[in-house]
């Protein structure tokens, strides 16, 4: 009995498992997209500081090397700023556990009873768990939308990131 798993018994207790499941697999995704993000800001942040470092140092010895330099600086400043502002900034989500959940039975018990007399089988306590699902499947959506706006942002800064030689270059040419 100890290793048995907990088996569903009816359709709420496999809406309970299930949303319970795909709640804390989204949660985690939203903190995996999240982490992600804050080491491509540091990536960026120690980048673009190294890159205005070398621009600084070859300012007087090879201005053009200063200048693509210093562009690409600017450059990847501007992409972490992207990056801090879509992907890092908070994001409202729910709880995925329902708040307040006991002291909601007597309206789930009164809306059961108005079911009942239209000649559905529920009970207070069924509509109440049914009530708690659905701000969980609520919750795991929310978590997606946000995990995924945070990897689609990812995604773009690495595009952009693939374009600094474009960046530096330009640099070179329009002040040459």
């Amino acid at each position: 009995m100890a290793n048995e798993s907990k088996q569903p018994r009816d359709v709420i207790d496999l809406g309970e498992l299930h949303s319970a499941g795909a709640a804390a697999f989204s949660y985690e995704g939203l903190k995996e997209a999240r982490q992600r993000a804050a080491a491509l800001l540091v990536v960026l942040l120690g980048g673009g500081g190294g890159l205005g470092g070398l621009g600084m140092a070859q300012w007087v010895t090879n201005r053009p090397l200063a200048l693509a330099a210093l562009a690409a600086a600017v450059y990847w400043f501007g992409i972490a700023t992207y990056l801090a502002w879509v992907a890092l900034r908070s994001t409202p989500v729910r709880t995925w556990h329902t708040v307040g959940l006991v002291e909601k039975l007597p309206k789930w018990e009164a809306y059961a009873s108005l079911l009942r007399e239209e000649g559905a089988n529920t009970t207070g306590i069924d509509e109440l768990r049914k009530s708690a699902i659905r701000n969980t499947e609520m919750a795991a959506s929310e978590y997606r939308t946000a995990s995924t706006e945070s990897l689609m942002a990812i995604d773009r800064c690495f595009l952009l990131m693939a374009l600094t030689p474009v960046a530096a270059l330009s640099a070179v040419i329009f002040t040459a």
